[in-house]
């Protein structure tokens, strides 16, 4: 099963060595690998350089942002499976094989998630959120997936079938901030998101350099103008952002049916579950402990 991967970067000579290589490395036989810069000053080209022999498409010039020039990988993407990776975040190590197998065993399934992980700013893996939750197709749809209300869908670890994402037309490129927040909501008005119970891949934190963390009241605003929710929503949302203890429980409690799938060890495959659970990433005990290593 062919798999294309896109990476977008501008200037990121520190980590775009270790985002190639948690690809490459895998040495998946059918993979597309295409790699756009955008006009890079700092030695990322160079690095991109030494494993161009690898990709399928390589291209660096200067260009008019991030998401146009995802949409342009999207564009040139020939696989079924399609995803894109930040130049500061990783696969982890036989994720492509894993998804491979998971979308050929299950052809009805459309697109997939894994359990969020998250990298520090020297690139050590600190952090998986273990707990499984439901993304319901529904709540995806109306935009509650966002930042104080359901949490976010980790962006590194979703892949989807090429069939959907150009019947949704791709990235919404009116949008600054949040076209993959809208990316997610168009695929929800036609295929349910399932949660793949193992760490696929990790976003690497880099407060005050990211996008997401520059613009950070901007990319909630374009969340907010794209969901059009109704008042209840609208008048929580601010009460949950403000207050760390008050979202975990809404989320906590806040049940959804959702699909998972699994390894089952006894039947030695992945197997597809529909079961009632909590939007929440952590457990209860795992709040408890969050709490504790704030007060440390």
């Amino acid at each position: 099963m062919k798999i294309s991967i896109i990476t977008v970067t501008l200037n990121m000579a520190n980590t775009i060595e270790q985002t190639l290589l948690s690809i490459l490395s895998q040495e998946y036989k059918d993979l597309e690998y295409i790699v756009l810069d955008g006009g890079s000053t700092d030695g990322t080209v160079e690095i991109i350089k030494k494993y161009e022999h690898k990709l399928a498409f390589f291209r660096s010039k200067k260009d008019e942002g991030q998401y146009p020039s995802i949409q342009e990988g999207f564009n040139k993407a020939t696989g079924e499976i399609v995803a894109y990776l930040n130049g500061d975040d990783i696969l982890m190590p036989n994720t492509l094989s894993t998804i491979a197998d998971i979308f050929s065993k299950f052809s009805d399934v459309k697109w997939i998630t894994g359990m969020p992980g998250f990298l520090d700013e020297k690139g050590n893996y600190v952090c998986a959120r273990k707990n499984l939750l439901s993304y319901s197709k529904n709540d995806i749809a109306a935009g509650l997936h966002r930042y104080g209300l359901l949490g976010t869908i980790q962006q590194e670890s979703t892949f989807y079938k090429k069939e959907l994402l150009d019947k949704v037309g791709g990235l919404d490129l009116s949008l600054k901030y949040a076209a993959d927040f809208k990316l997610w909501k168009d695929f929800a008005k036609y295929e349910e998101l399932h949660y793949v119970d193992i760490p696929l891949a990790a976003f690497r934190r880099r407060p005050g350099e990211q996008l997401s963390s520059v613009y950070w009241e901007e990319y909630k605003q374009e969340c907010r103008a794209v969901s059009n929710n109704n008042f209840l929503y609208r008048s929580i949302e601010p009460i949950l952002e403000n207050s760390n203890i008050l979202r975990a429980l809404f989320k906590l409690f806040y049940l959804r049916m959702g699909s998972i799938i699994s390894y089952c060890r006894h039947k030695r495959d992945w197997v597809k579950v529909k079961i009632l659970l909590s939007k929440s990433t952590v457990s209860l005990s795992e709040l408890i402990l969050e709490f504790f290593k704030i007060k440390n």
